[in-house]
């Protein structure tokens, strides 16, 4: 339950960040993100769920839908490092999504 309210309280504080800020910003709370919603996955976060929740604030897409699905996505047993470095890298090659 505790993993539900870091994802919420991610949720919330990326949806402030404008859009000319830098790229390793954005990465950076994208990948909290992230790793906030792999780690309510293993407190038992449905995609479902995390969907939910980015529609109960009106989030359809961007930066925050890609992290969300990251964390969702990444293998149950990975370490959370390798989730954090793996999302980091990804999002700045993309250029922040």
């Amino acid at each position: 339950m505790r993993y539900f309210v870091t994802l919420l309280a991610a949720l919330t504080m990326c949806t402030t960040v404008q859009a000319d800020e830098a790229v390793d910003l954005k990465c950076s709370q994208a990948t909290n993100v992230a790793v906030a919603t792999f780690n309510a996955r293993k407190d038992g976060l449905t995609e479902s769920q995390a969907m939910g929740m980015l529609r109960e604030q009106k989030i359809y897409s961007g930066i925050l839908v890609w992290a969300v699905k990251q964390g969702l996505r990444a293998p149950a047993d990975a370490a959370e490092w390798v989730v954090r470095g793996s999302v980091f890298g990804e999002c700045v090659k993309r250029g922040a999504v």
